[in-house]
């Protein structure tokens, strides 16, 4: 559906007010990928259509990349909280900027189960 015009303008179209990116393979959150057709319309204020292309990719690439959970069992650290950030650097996954979803522990001083998640 055509965003309505503004005084007098004419109606946005594709490539002239409106952006639309359709992922038919590129990976698991792809129409293939999911077997699917996931719709998500965002509207944005921009300047021209090139910022609403820079604006509008940079919204897929987020959606792409979705969220990554941890699970880190270490030992007791009473300074780390559920919304705390850190970075993690693990030999397999590279350096890491994470933040504290939720974190449990027993009151016998054992290790502290964490979940965290993968932020930018």
């Amino acid at each position: 559906m055509p965003a309505p015009s503004v005084a007098g303008d004419p109606p946005a179209t594709e490539g002239a007010g409106i952006y639309t990116v359709l992922n038919q393979s590129d990976g698991p959150t792809s129409i293939d990928g999911r077997g699917l057709v996931w719709t998500s319309v965002y509207e944005y204020e921009a300047a021209s259509q090139a910022a609403l292309v820079t604006i509008g990719d940079a919204r897929v690439e987020a959606d792409r990349r979705g969220s990554r959970l941890l699970e880190v069992t270490t030992g007791p650290m009473p300074c780390l909280g559920h919304a705390d950030v850190l970075m993690l650097r693990d030999d397999v996954l590279g350096d890491l900027r994470v933040q504290g979803r939720s974190w449990s522990f027993d009151l016998t001083g054992s290790d502290v189960r964490h979940t965290w998640e993968v932020v930018r």
